[in-house]
């Protein structure tokens, strides 16, 4: 060992301990730092009396002690749990960079089907962090001063750079975000796949129970918490109904599955997430949601088999907290005598409605394709609803939206053209 440690300073005379964050048990002093039972530190073995031989990287340092470790570099000590090779703030100080750490995405950069709210810090304490979304290079004098989480809801670099007083800059972090359209669903690509078990209606009890795999002929009643349905076939023509959740319990979850035949409504209810599903052949409506609820990635067709219906993708005619995003309502009017009326349908008839995202859906057809609308009883307008980065086809009747009140709208296109809609 002390061949290793030739030209470095002993830990017999290392001065006072310095200190790299202030430490949470308020230790000021290397006489105060318990001795750890640790075996190896920050990835690194240590041996019996307490080295751990970086290599390379950082050289020789002194972990007996830790979370004080003695760096025989820059021959001080510092205060650091043993935080993982990737601790970059900590590696600065030991090597004596004097700068502040680079700055940290969260989520990382990658590809994602939606916006993403991406929060920047940097492990150097009280330092300052710059931002720049245009390709730019920050500085400590340039860039947006980082504050709270920016929204990134299309395809950017993002870069960054942390600054403090009486130390170095730190190096340039860049971070790519892709946002790309999530895959188009179609009959090819929603719904159960696979055999499936042949299995009557069902009313589940059990919270947190799994129905999977099934062939199920009659209604699907949802009363406990946390239930999962998936890829599974529900096909009924004497129901009302494909799966209620009416009854007031919360969790439910339905993937991969295809739901068809019903004479009112696909799914009723609320605290729902429906995905990847293939919903068509109703009698009346798609879904009939009230509340808390996420509808997204299925695919929507052939509603209204039933004489005067009046068909919906969606009809919300009281309830709050949904959103609608990824699907595809493929509803032209009149199509193969099925009565496909309005793609989305939010009308305050039976209460008020608030908060509704119809966010990056394929919609074609209805006389409107999405309606919101005070039904005059009382309730007023459906308020706190937004119409955003939708594809319209041009099968509708009368156009792509109309509203009664105000609603946030932007980033819709024609799917043809790519133009803005209307």
């Amino acid at each position: 060992m002390v061949n290793m440690l030739e030209g470095s300073q002993s830990r017999s005379s290392v001065s006072n301990p310095m200190v790299l964050s202030e430490p949470d048990t308020g230790l000021n002093s290397q006489s105060e730092a318990p001795v750890a039972s640790l075996r190896s530190w920050g990835g690194f073995a240590m041996d019996s009396e307490g080295f751990v031989d970086t290599g390379a990287w950082l050289g020789w340092l002194g972990a007996e002690n830790a979370p004080w470790v003695y760096s025989y570099s820059i021959q001080k000590w510092v205060y650091a749990y043993d935080p993982g090779e990737n601790a970059s703030g900590v590696w600065a100080y030991i090597m004596g960079a004097s700068s502040v750490a680079i700055p940290v995405f969260s989520p990382v950069g990658g590809t994602y089907t939606s916006a993403q709210s991406v929060s920047i810090s940097s492990p150097t304490i009280g330092a300052t962090i710059r931002y720049t979304t245009d390709g730019s290079a920050p500085t400590s004098s340039s860039g947006t001063v980082y504050s709270s989480a920016i929204s990134v809801s299309r395809t950017m670099d993002l870069k960054a750079i942390a600054y403090k007083s009486g130390m170095n800059d730190s190096s340039i972090s860049t971070a790519t975000y892709t946002i790309a359209d999530p895959m188009k669903p179609s009959p090819f690509n929603t719904g159960p796949s696979g055999n499936l078990t042949a299995s009557g209606g069902m009313t589940i009890t059990t919270d947190g129970a799994v129905i999977e795999n099934l062939d199920i002929s009659r209604t699907v009643s949802i009363k406990a918490n946390n239930v999962t349905i998936r890829n599974c076939r529900i096909a009924v023509t004497t129901d009302f109904y494909g799966i209620q959740c009416t009854f007031g319990y919360t969790g439910l979850l339905i993937e991969d599955c295809e739901i068809t035949g019903m004479q009112s409504s696909g799914v009723y209810g609320s605290n729902f997430t429906i995905r990847r599903s293939y919903i068509h052949n109703s009698g009346a409506d798609a879904f009939k949601p009230t509340e808390n609820f996420v509808i997204e990635s299925c695919y929507i067709t052939d509603l209204g088999y039933i004489d005067m219906a009046h068909a919906d993708g969606i009809q919300m005619i009281v309830g709050s907290n949904g959103l609608v995003r990824w699907n595809t309502f493929d509803m032209k009017p009149e199509e193969d005598n099925f009565r496909n009326s309005i793609c989305i349908f939010v009308s305050t008839a039976n209460g008020p409605i608030d908060n509704v995202v119809i966010d990056g859906n394929w919609i074609n057809g209805g006389g409107w394709s999405i309606q919101i609308r005070d039904k005059g009883r009382g309730y007023g307008v459906p308020t706190n609803v937004a119409i955003t980065n939708n594809k319209f086809g041009r099968d509708h009747l009368f156009g792509i939206f109309v509203a009664d009140g105000s609603i946030t709208t932007h980033g819709n296109v024609w799917e043809d053209t790519g133009a803005p809609a209307p």
